[in-house]
């Protein structure tokens, strides 16, 4: 193999691959890069064997063939040289980095040992905005469990209907939904649980394209997001996700409008003191206040236009704040029935996404 490329253009593929490599406590071959040099294209692949990655450069191809290198170590290089083209070879089991003054020499891993990719799967959903399906995937991981005992949880439940998309995630104290409806079309129907933190991957390749394509098999265990030259391979994770509509309260007996704003930067303030939040809401005034043994206590008011009897109430801050952090426009809506009932947290005049937050007994 021998090839010569803009160095830019490497450090770009491999910035965008890395992430998806193993990194430390696993196989050597999983934190390497598959380099695959044909016709005009130099194809960089990356895989924790969750999640496989890919994606391709233009390249000068002087001699075609194949090589696996830590992806690193290559990425360390090339960002250090001030070179504007690089070239690449491989003699029998070295990477031969050079530029014009200097040259590295790096060992390279038996490609033939690394992964085989999975099958791409049949068309799921085209042409979905690649903005939209980052911003609904990062919107909707911060609910998702981090505790791995429970496998389910700690994913993205996908339901692809002709009618749209619905993302869902829980960890049984707090819900995030979101409907998509617009701007693409659904080929086929199918329900998938995916890792949360695939929205990592997705938001890094949504600023670089504008479409994503959605390939699924009804029998597969991947799902593929394909956005231009690159593309994401998740294994799905298995189980039966809870049957989230039941815990949706279907009406709110009080209703409160607040500035998204001005309670973000009340309740950022008030938490620097004490995790828990008791709010206390009446008329047009919202009460946040907490009290730490250790350190202290706080309180904030904040106006609001408030609908229904008095009522206090207590959540754990951090959950509080990322539910309302994920709403956009400038009035968040906060639903209450009782103090031991679930909130539900939405933008002002729009039911697209949706967030739940059980309370914390006081």
């Amino acid at each position: 193999m021998r090839v010569l490329c803009l160095r830019e253009d490497l450090v770009d593929g491999l910035q965008l691959s890395l992430p998806f490599s193993a990194q430390r406590g696993s196989l050597p071959i999983l934190g390497g890069v598959f380099l695959d040099a044909k016709e005009n294209s130099l194809s960089l692949k990356t895989t924790d064997l969750n999640t496989f990655f890919s994606t391709a450069l233009s390249c000068d191809i002087e001699r075609e063939g194949k090589c696996v290198v830590s992806a690193r170590l290559l990425l360390d290089i090339l960002k250090d040289m001030e070179e504007e083209r690089i070239a690449m070879e491989v003699e029998e089991n070295l990477l031969s980095v050079e530029g014009i003054s200097s040259r590295f020499q790096l060992h390279t891993m038996p490609w033939e040992d690394f992964p085989a990719e999975p099958e791409k799967g049949e068309p799921l959903v085209d042409d979905i905005p690649a903005e939209t399906l980052a911003r609904s995937l990062e919107k909707v991981s911060r609910a998702a469990s981090r505790d791995e005992k429970r496998p389910v949880l700690t994913g993205i439940y996908l339901e692809v209907k002709e009618d749209g998309i619905t993302l869902v995630s829980t960890d049984s104290y707090r819900l995030s939904l979101m409907t998509v409806t617009d701007g693409f079309n659904v080929m086929r129907n199918g329900n998938y649980i995916i890792p949360s933190q695939i929205s990592q991957g997705v938001n890094r390749l949504a600023q670089k394209n504008q479409k994503f394509h959605v390939y699924g098999g009804e029998a597969g265990s991947y799902l593929t997001l394909v956005s231009g030259e690159n593309a994401i391979k998740v294994r799905l994770i298995e189980g039966k996700f809870p049957k989230y509509e039941q815990f949706i309260p279907k009406e709110t007996e009080k209703e409160t409008l607040v500035d998204r704003k001005r309670i973000l930067s009340a309740l950022r303030r008030v938490t620097h003191v004490g995790s828990t939040v008791r709010i206390e809401l009446e008329e047009d005034r919202m009460r946040l206040s907490t009290l730490s043994k250790d350190v202290g206590e706080a309180w904030e008011e904040v106006p609001v236009e408030y609908k229904g009897e008095g009522i206090t109430i207590a959540f754990n801050g951090k959950f509080l704040e990322d539910g309302i952090s994920s709403v956009e426009g400038e009035r968040v809506y906060i639903g209450l029935t009782e103090p031991l009932k679930p909130a539900i947290i939405k933008e002002e005049g729009s039911d697209a996404f949706l967030y739940l937050v059980m309370p914390v007994r006081l």
